[in-house]
């Protein structure tokens, strides 16, 4: 590929002879390889390697057109107006060493493999520019990089200075003819597992011009970033570096040269780095090629070895912890052999690696999976541990204390036995037959109701007649405890006494309403249980043993009487032989269906097996049908609500609208619509 530039970057400085003169030579290489293992390929880490630590590295690079220029008008050529070197292989040998863990010394020297120069680079004005010798020596370089912070939180400082001497061949333009300098700042940030350098300086040399194109001091940059793809193994990396001469044609393209440069590095386990990299020059400039790539070895024996085991770090995989060689510089990974990893081991990584599961709890002794590497704890398995246990420490998560029964299981408040005193009455239960644990446990022997709290004077066992009605409760008859006691019977109702008015007496529970007509019978009131007893009764029967004619006459007195009943109990609903009345289109009841509703609580009370009643509201079909069903709805709460205050339970009740859509006559006359209109109860839930 040709190039066109303003100037020639060849140097003819000298002619010595008449038909064949030699030109003053200049270095026409760009990439300079790192000396040491931190930094890119030619963009240097501000980090430095360890103390003693050292590197030899072989790099060699083939760059394809590294040199190319027009000729100028006027000059002495036969044939083609552009000189190039066609294409040139070296081989740079580099070294570096770390001295005191903040400074790297570095020495670099390049070998000149190949070098092919086009005709009409050969003789130009009849100054001849020979191909230097295969395998010559180029330009030494000595690279000192000094550390002034290093990983800050993630962020590193340098400085640096790269010193050339002139020891390349005069001929084949392999090297400058003087000594220069290059001071650097180099600064690292590093993320995870990305790192990313910024190299900047400046070159220091004597101003040479060759034609119209000045070689002299320039402003040299690098920014380059390496990723750890994988840690200790592969890093994948990328540069761009380049020249700015400062010279007053620093403007001109010709006089730029950038290149960029991406590859990796491969890292073995015997400490030798493989290097692959290619690239090409940015821009128009003389030095920057068509492309470049390389190969390279670094030999870096890592000799740091934090934890004084002898295996270097980098082959050590537990580098804080003296370890041995045969686990990879780790401590033993599980003493006890037992497949479970022993307490230092707090990495999953590092167990996987290893095949050990974390963390053996007993790790000096072989145990199972089961307990985390412990023998059982517990061999009754009740949470309390074998005597053994309390000789080692960490087995809490196991059990704790101390069994006294390690053959029978237990509990933990108990020391291992089961509950010595079930009911906590102060009465042994009845498996403690030893004086010795009954004083351990603080209880008397034996409690013959061992599941029900009860009192010394009957062994353990509670009253049997709490209610004092005479009768006994169930425990005594379901135990065989009636030798025990002076009562008789079961009573159903413990906690409340028989009221022994001859109507079932014998049941042990009182009977608020004997007649079942939902008036209370007259102790109910006198021992002032009508609150108690109101969602079954109210009010004091004058007849307790004759159940109410529910007729809408004296329907509070608990008499039979003469008269017209108008509700009546059927399967599934309360049948009312009249209408409940409201205001016209509002949910207010009218006070002459008040009796009516009376005879419906009534009954309801009469009767404890309804247990749930649904009040369902219905509308005839004239006006719109949203009102209609929020009419039916308000009805049927007014209902409900009036119901409750004659002493029916709310639970018992419920209220639903249904407006016209369950109509009983679906004609459209004045007489059907009169019978949809309507409230109806509902049997939902019986005992």
């Amino acid at each position: 590929m040709n190039k066109k530039i303003a100037c020639m970057c060849a140097a003819i400085a000298m002619l010595v002879a008449v038909n064949e003169s030699r030109a003053e030579g200049f270095d026409t290489r760009q990439f300079y390889t790192i000396a040491g293992t931190h930094g890119v390929f030619s963009v240097e880490s501000a980090k430095t390697m360890e103390h003693l630590d050292y590197s030899v590295k072989i790099m060699g690079d083939y760059a394809s057109v590294p040199l190319q220029f027009d000729v100028p008008a006027g000059a002495d050529v036969s044939s083609s107006r552009t000189a190039k070197i066609d294409g040139a292989l070296s081989l740079t040998l580099a070294g570096a060493i770390g001295i005191l863990d903040f400074l790297e010394v570095g020495l670099t020297l390049p070998f000149i493999a190949y070098e092919s120069f086009s005709d009409p680079f050969r003789t130009i004005n009849s100054v001849r520019v020979d191909a230097p010798e295969r395998g010559v020596t180029g330009d030494m370089q000595v690279r000192v990089k000094g550390a002034i912070l290093q990983d800050l939180s993630g962020f590193s400082l340098g400085l640096g200075a790269i010193f050339s001497l002139p020891t390349g061949q005069e001929k084949g333009l392999v090297g400058d003819r003087s000594f220069w300098a290059r001071p650097y700042i180099a600064m690292d940030y590093e993320i995870g597992p990305v790192e990313m350098m910024l190299n900047a300086g400046f070159t220091l040399r004597r101003k040479t011009e060759y034609l119209d194109y000045t070689s002299s001091h320039g402003f040299n940059y690098g920014f380059g970033i390496n990723y750890h793809a994988v840690e200790d193994w592969l890093d994948v990396k990328g540069e761009i570096y380049g020249e700015t001469p400062m010279s007053s044609k620093s403007q001109e393209s010709n006089h730029q040269s950038a290149e960029y440069l991406l590859g990796l590095t491969v890292k073995t386990p015997i400490d030798l780095n493989i290097d692959l990299g290619a690239g090409a020059g940015i821009g128009s400039g003389v030095k920057n090629p068509e492309y470049r790539v390389l190969f390279g070895l670094t030999y870096a024996p890592n000799s740091k070895d934090s934890d004084g085991d002898g295996i270097k770090d980098r082959h050590d995989l537990c580098p804080q912890v003296p370890g041995v060689e045969e686990y990879e510089g780790c401590p033993a990974p599980d003493t006890d052999g037992d497949g479970w990893c022993d307490a230092w081991v707090t990495d999953p990584a590092l167990a996987e690696h290893f095949g050990c599961r974390m963390t053996d709890t007993c790790p000096d002794v072989a145990g199972i999976d089961e307990f985390e590497g412990c023998p059982n704890p517990d061999s009754d398995g009740d949470g309390v541990c074998d005597r053994w246990v309390s000789e080692t420490d960490g087995l809490s998560f196991a059990c704790t204390g101390i069994d006294w029964c390690p053959d029978v299981a237990g509990e933990a408040a108990h020391d291992g036995c089961p509950n010595p005193d079930s009911d906590g009455d102060g009465w042994c239960d009845a498996w403690i037959t030893d004086e010795k644990n009954a004083e351990h446990f603080g209880c008397k022997m034996t409690d013959r109701c061992p599941n029900l709290p009860g009192v010394d004077d009957y062994s353990g066992c509670p009253e049997a007649d709490g209610d004092g009605d005479g009768l006994c409760a169930p425990f005594v008859e379901e135990l065989g405890l009636s030798d025990m006691y002076f009562c008789t019977g079961v009573d159903k109702c413990p906690e409340e006494p028989e009221d022994f008015d001859n109507f079932e007496d014998e049941d042990g529970c009182p009977d608020p309403d004997n007649d079942g007509d939902g008036i209370c019978d007259p102790w109910v009131s006198e021992m002032g249980l009508l609150e108690k007893y109101k969602g079954i009764c109210r009010g004091i029967d004058k007849c307790p043993d004759e159940p109410e004619t529910i007729n809408g006459y004296k329907d509070d007195d608990g008499c039979p009487d003469k008269g017209r009943q108008i509700v009546f109990v059927l399967e599934d609903k309360l049948e009312i032989r009249d209408k409940i009345y409201f205001d016209n289109n509002r949910t207010t009841i009218k006070k002459k269906s008040y009796s009516l509703l009376d005879q419906v609580a009534h009954t309801i009370l009469a009767n404890p097996k309804i247990t749930k009643l649904t009040v369902e509201g219905h509308t005839d079909d004239t006006g719109s049908y949203e009102h209609n069903l929020t009419l039916s709805r308000g009805r049927a709460q007014a209902v409900v609500d009036y119901l409750i205050t004659q002493g029916i339970s709310p639970d018992r009740l419920s209220a639903i609208g249904y407006g016209p859509d369950k109509p009983l006559d679906p004609a459209k006359t004045k007489k059907a619509r009169a019978l949809n209109r309507r409230v109806e109860f509902v049997i939902t839930e019986k005992k």
